[in-house]
């Protein structure tokens, strides 16, 4: 063949026409993760209770191997599996952080929102670190990597099955000894659906002396279960004085609209459902310390630390003169060994409630050679009061010598 007659047929292999086959580009730049599909998986309405799970799906692009390092849940949310895929496998894989992930690869990450305890949202996010190479032929050590760094974003509206109204949480305005009172909850099903309460056994909250609660359906069914219940709270008038609390808890016996346990969108419905109602009151006698504990807190030997309580009254009829102290430490161990000086002092004009108030002040000297010890007693005020006749204010401290400045 001649030189001239072949001429055409190298120009041609060399330099092909454009409806020829062009090479497919190479990526050249270093491993980096990509998100298959939305970075942020929105549940929609869930309930309290409900536990929403999602696995996002990421692959492997670039030239150089990706590694991952880090997968941070947030504090309402809880990373499950991470598993991984080959590009020349139909298998997935555990992954274990610090493996290197060839280009072309599949991971699978499982994140779950935790339990939501309160509407009306949740917002949980798992943060991946990654590293990569930027030039594996370079002769680095360590090598150059490029770090990349995502958040994977998981949105849910949250809200309950059963709620309160008007409120969960029940703060009363302080109460006169002796008035009493009564609060009135309604606890309703934000479906329209029946439902039945029942008391769970992990309910071991004590009564306060005083209160009474009880729990009644509106128009029941022939099962008892209403869409409407109506919670009394009773104060009586011979709850004692002083700060009160309790939390009245109940067990949702009717299955929510889905059937308990059935998993919808990511979203597995709560097998049961509770509701709780809080309650907060105090009572004022004629005769009350505003606080009953005083805490000294760590000292150290050779220090002063003092602290001050104040005795409350309805009228003056009591002077300061006319109140005996008694200080009483805890028996056994070396708790004995020192107490605080107590002083009594009235303090002019009454409060914003129209109360006379006596000044209590507790010093505790600490002697330089004491050792380490707890501290502990009473404070015990006796009034002569009928009605009131001692009022016992608790302390405790705690001595280190290494507390020392």
């Amino acid at each position: 063949m001649s030189l001239l007659f072949a001429l055409p047929l190298i120009s041609t292999m060399l330099f092909p026409a454009s409806g020829g086959r062009v090479p497919l580009a190479i990526d050249t730049e270093p491993g980096r993760l990509e998100v298959v599909g939305e970075a942020t998986h929105r549940f929609g309405d869930v309930f309290a209770g409900d536990e929403a799970t999602h696995t996002f799906t990421l692959r492997t692009v670039g030239a150089t191997p990706v590694t991952i390092v880090q997968a941070q849940p947030s504090v309402s949310t809880s990373r499950g599996a991470i598993e991984w895929q080959r590009p020349d496998s139909q298998r997935w894989a555990p992954y274990a952080f610090g493996e290197p992930i060839e280009p072309g690869s599949l991971v699978r990450l499982t994140a779950r929102l935790s339990n939501f305890v309160a509407p009306p949202s949740r917002r949980g996010r798992i943060l991946v670190v990654a590293e990569s190479p930027v030039d594996p032929t370079r002769m680095e050590d360590p090598p150059t990597v490029r770090t990349q760094r995502f958040d994977l974003v998981m949105l849910a509206t949250v809200s309950l099955f059963v709620r309160a109204t008007p409120s969960s949480v029940v703060a009363l305005d302080p109460l006169p000894h002796g008035s009493g009172h009564t609060e009135i909850v309604a606890i309703e099903s934000t479906t329209g659906q029946p439902f039945g309460l029942a008391e769970p056994l992990d309910h071991r909250i004590p009564m306060p002396p005083g209160l009474s609660v009880r729990c009644t359906p509106i128009t029941p069914d022939e099962r008892g279960w209403s869409s409407r219940w109506m919670l009394e709270l009773a104060v009586g008038a011979d709850t004692p004085p002083g700060p009160h609390g309790y939390v009245w808890r109940r067990k949702v016996i009717s299955a929510p609209p889905s059937e308990p346990g059935a998993t919808e969108s990511g979203v597995t419905r709560a097998k049961e459902h509770f509701t709780a109602v809080g309650l907060t009151y105090r009572v004022e006698g004629a005769l009350e310390l505003d606080e009953t504990f005083a805490s000294f807190g760590l000292m150290r030997p050779g220090s002063k630390t003092e602290r001050t309580r104040h005795l409350l009254m309805r009228d003056d009829s009591l002077d300061a003169d006319d109140l005996r102290v008694e200080v009483v430490p805890e028996t056994g161990g070396d708790a004995n060994s020192i107490t605080p000086a107590v002083t009594l002092a009235a303090i002019s004009g009454a409060d914003e409630q129209g109360r006379q108030r006596i000044e209590i002040r507790l010093q505790l000297d600490v002697p330089e050679a004491l050792p380490d010890q707890v501290l502990r007693g009473e404070v015990r005020i006796h009034t002569g009061d009928a009605e009131f006749p001692v009022l016992t204010l608790r302390y405790a401290g705690v001595v280190r010598g290494s507390a020392r400045r």
